[in-house]
């Protein structure tokens, strides 16, 4: 009987055991998946050419000259934009907008961010870039008086 009582007791410390280090095991493995989503992408890097324009969500029709306009984010986090426009009084296409700044990726958002010295027409600029995927990305801008969504495409 006593033999019994030793045999169970060590029975149930071995499955104690092979319990917690299963547990411990999968644990370590829930750290290192939670270390690579909280990880910073890198996919932002690259130069984004402005792919369409959406104004109260009608897409606008974007000449030649609204096509060269782009963004690029360095991996020294720095960055920058170029917005191109048809000036009605020449009718020429020219630079409207430059911003550089830099960017950030906080609580799984990329942010564009310009303080107010380097902008001339603006105050501080921070903007969201919301991405459908790796390759594209929209964010909101007022242009000519309306706000909308301008969406870029990675170039290649």
């Amino acid at each position: 009987m006593i033999y019994r009582n030793v045999y169970i007791v060590r029975m149930k410390k071995i499955t104690l055991y092979v319990f917690l280090s299963i547990f411990t095991f999968g644990l370590s493995g829930c750290w290192k998946h939670e270390k690579e989503i909280s990880s910073e992408p890198d996919y932002i890097v690259g130069e984004w050419k402005l792919d369409k324009i959406t104004i109260f969500g009608v897409e606008q029709s974007l000449e030649d000259c609204h096509k060269q306009s782009f963004m690029i984010f360095e991996s020294n986090y720095e960055a920058e934009s170029k917005y191109y426009t048809i000036y009605a009084s020449t009718g020429n296409c020219e630079l409207h907008l430059h911003y550089s700044g830099t960017w950030s990726y906080n609580d799984g958002k990329f942010f564009f961010h310009v303080d107010s010295s380097n902008t001339s027409n603006n105050p501080d600029y921070n903007k969201v870039l919301h991405f459908l995927d790796t390759e594209h990305f929209w964010l909101e801008e007022t242009y000519q008086g309306f706000t909308g969504k301008f969406y870029f495409e990675k170039e290649d």
